[in-house]
């Protein structure tokens, strides 16, 4: 891949290149930068999409987010109007996500406030804005040479590179409009945020050396993250990111706090690691936690509740215990005279191990908290695999690669109220103008009552799959995301795409389980499922369905008739490698972690895998044919096409001219006879034909189209009764 930069001192007209081929012939050519193309005139087009509040409290200057498709050739440039149907405007915040290959928008990310009332649904209409009025409200994010600074108007951060996640928090306490310097509520002293304790009881701290960016700026909100380090002990490295988020007039700060493992060895152990938030003491009243959903403790004691399990948890008084139970919330908050500070974890207890506690002085997260070997002692040798491979007594072992996110919220207010409100909601298109846009290919008219059945399969696959998280157990600090049960015991890492599936029928009018399941399961894949760090050559490879998730937790396979079917070792195949769900999340939320995550794992196939490239079976050819698709449509990168054209010269050569399709020798799992004959899984073809007719979409060629034909015939000749 060359990129040459247009934008130089000295302007770059074009490059030659020498190339050689895969026969040992030397090319050489000129390549002409690609320069951008003058944005055309917006047309007349307008999208309208609905937001919907179906609880029985108001939702008052609210934070909106909604993803909009916007079909090939309406709008390139960024300048657009929002009103309800009554036509009051609205000050809004807009971000294109993706564009088309002719350079127009794709994916137009909005976020704005407003008030909807209880039980209501209301709608919203975008579109271009003719007169272009510049926006002159000021953005909450301000950059200085050594520090950011963000204000709301209610709450005001300062970030700087001496520590982290921030230097200080102040929020608006007589809510007069003014954050003044004696409104202080948190500001860290001397050690960062993040600490980790380790396997011999010595604790490290953040660098000084914390790396901001500022992602998204506008009046209505402000994204930024920031990157720090902890120099671990025998040369391992501990990744500590943030990303911050903050959106106008609201009392609230939304935080992803990040931890990465990239240890020269093959795993890190640890005893704990622990996220501090320090509060400023201003006559503190009450600690309080959540316990189960609707209830809490207060005391004006310390604090600490401990999820052990997904189903125990101990609260401590002063280090006495005082209630258990056996799902926490996963909130503490510290009541002062006139406001209060509330930390809130989301799915807390389905992350066990946990911890959160409270006291005059700070909040303490345990993201992987100090445990009792009591507490994970293995009931069989099946939980042990399932659930408690990643723990040597009561320290935590961490495989090189791997990363793990938290998302927490840090609110403000004059009082606590245990019944809470979402802080943003999720808008959504007609599912109709998601078809006719053209964003997710081609498909059928939305109508519940034409397709009755794929709706009922649906609803009975959504429903299943709820109470299967239930009944499987499938919870826990690297576990919660993903489906367990493959052969019975294995993880199954997402197989084959569980979110994109979950995210495209949620956009076809699906319920919002739907979506959640899906945020959900990226969150797991782009942490556990793929590797993160490590040598070039191994970063975005995707591990196969395993015992946990990864594999190589055990020397040697535990011996068990139960576990017989499971993969102890690490495996990696592009037959068990997608990126669509991840880019459906960036698409829909923009968030940005998803995007990148996708891109690392289709360079690490488009670098490694191309080389004398071949391939097993069909599956494995057509999961790269859809990555290496999905990555040119995402980016209109040249180089994931031609990735693309590598696998599909290969399946020219390899196809059976006579009969269609391609072949294989099956495995004396796939065929009893003796020898086994040739042929090929009728699923794999069709996961091959899916990517296939992908590259046909892109490049229109014949020999494409006339290859899905062929292998589509074979098929139902063959195997069709």
């Amino acid at each position: 891949r060359v990129i040459i930069p247009f934008e130089t001192e000295k302007p770059i007209n074009r490059v030659k290149l020498n190339c050689e081929s895969l026969h040992g012939n030397i090319t050489t050519d000129w390549i002409l930068p690609n320069k951008h193309k003058k944005p055309v005139i917006n047309v007349n087009h307008t999208i309208n999409f609905s937001v919907n509040n179906a609880s029985s409290l108001e939702y008052v200057t609210k934070p909106i987010i909604v993803s909009l498709p916007v079909p090939k050739s309406k709008w390139w440039k960024n300048s657009f109007v929002l009103s309800d149907e009554k036509h009051n405007s609205y000050i809004f915040q807009s971000s294109p996500i993706s564009y088309w290959e002719d350079g127009s928008i794709k994916w137009l990310l909005i976020e704005f406030l407003s008030n909807i009332k209880s039980n209501t649904e209301k709608t919203f209409f975008l579109s271009h804005n003719y007169a272009n009025i510049p926006d002159n409200n000021p953005n909450i994010c301000v950059e200085t040479q050594d520090s950011v600074i963000l204000n709301n108007g209610k709450v005001k951060l300062e970030l700087s590179s001496s520590t982290s996640p921030f230097d200080s928090i102040y929020f608006d306490i007589n809510s007069d409009g003014y954050i003044s310097p004696s409104e202080l509520i948190s500001k860290p002293e001397g050690n960062g945020g993040i600490s980790i304790l380790s396997d011999s009881g010595d604790r490290y701290y953040n660098q000084s050396n914390s790396k901001y960016e500022v992602v998204r700026n506008s009046p209505i909100s402000c994204v930024v993250t920031g990157k720090n380090v902890i120099d671990y002990n025998k040369a391992t490295k501990i990744q500590s990111d943030f990303e911050i988020e903050l959106y106008k007039n609201q009392n609230w700060i939304g935080f992803k706090s990040t931890v990465g493992f990239n240890s020269s060895t093959e795993k890190t152990r640890f005893k704990s690691i622990d996220l501090n938030i320090p509060i400023k003491d201003v006559s503190l009243i009450t600690n309080e936690i959540g316990t189960e959903t609707s209830d809490n403790y207060i005391s004006d004691q310390n604090l600490e509740l401990i999820q052990s399990k997904d189903d125990i948890w101990v609260l401590n008084e002063n280090g006495i215990p005082v209630s258990k139970g056996t799902k926490a919330s996963g909130w503490a908050n510290a009541n002062f005279k006139h406001h209060h500070i509330k930390l809130s974890v989301k799915d807390f207890w389905q992350q066990w191990p946990k911890s959160i506690s409270v006291n005059k002085n700070s909040f303490n997260l345990g993201l992987f908290p100090k445990i009792d070997k009591n507490w994970i002692k293995p009931s069989d040798n099946i939980e042990l695999a399932k659930l408690l491979y990643h723990f040597d007594n009561d320290i935590y072992v961490m495989p090189s690669g791997l990363r793990k996110t938290h998302k927490l919220t840090l609110s403000f207010g004059d009082t606590n109220k245990v019944i809470s409100k979402p802080l943003k909601v999720q808008g959504k298109v007609d599912p109709n103008h998601v078809i006719t846009a053209g964003v997710i290919g081609s498909v059928g008219e939305f109508n519940p009552d034409k397709f009755p059945l794929y709706d009922s399969i649906f609803k009975e696959m959504l429903d299943s799959r709820l109470l299967s998280i239930k009944n499987n157990r499938e919870y826990g600090i690297l576990n919660f995301g993903d489906w367990w049960g493959e052969r019975g015991v294995n993880w199954g890492n997402n197989e084959y795409d569980t979110p994109h599936g979950l995210f495209q029928n949620w956009l076809l009018g699906g319920p919002d389980e739907s979506f959640n399941l899906a945020v959900n399961a990226v969150t797991h894949m782009q942490n556990i499922d793929v590797i993160n760090q490590g040598p070039a050559d191994q970063v975005g490879k995707m591990y196969k369905h395993s015992i946990g998730h990864l594999g190589n937790w055990f020397e040697k396979p535990i011996q068990d008739e139960k576990l017989k079917k499971g993969f102890y070792k690490s495996h990696h195949s592009s037959g068990h490698t997608w990126i669509d769900g991840l880019l459906d999340h960036y698409y829909l939320t923009g968030d940005i972690s998803s995007f990148s995550t996708a891109m690392k794992i289709a360079d690490n196939l488009a670098s490694y895998e191309t080389i004398n490239y071949d391939f097993t079976t069909a599956r494995e050819i057509g999961s790269f044919l859809l990555v290496m698709t999905s990555a040119y449509k995402a980016t209109h990168d040249e180089f994931y096409l031609n990735a693309a054209t590598i696998g599909f010269e290969r399946l020219i050569q390899r196809e059976n001219i006579e009969k269609g399709g391609w072949d294989r020798i099956l495995t004396s799992q796939e065929c009893n006879l003796n020898p086994p004959k040739l042929g090929e899984k009728s699923f794999m073809t069709g996961l091959l034909l899916s990517g296939l007719k992908q590259y046909h979409i892109l490049t229109k060629n014949n020999k494409a189209s006339d290859m899905i034909i062929a292998a589509s015939n074979r098929i139902i000749n063959e195997n069709w009764n």
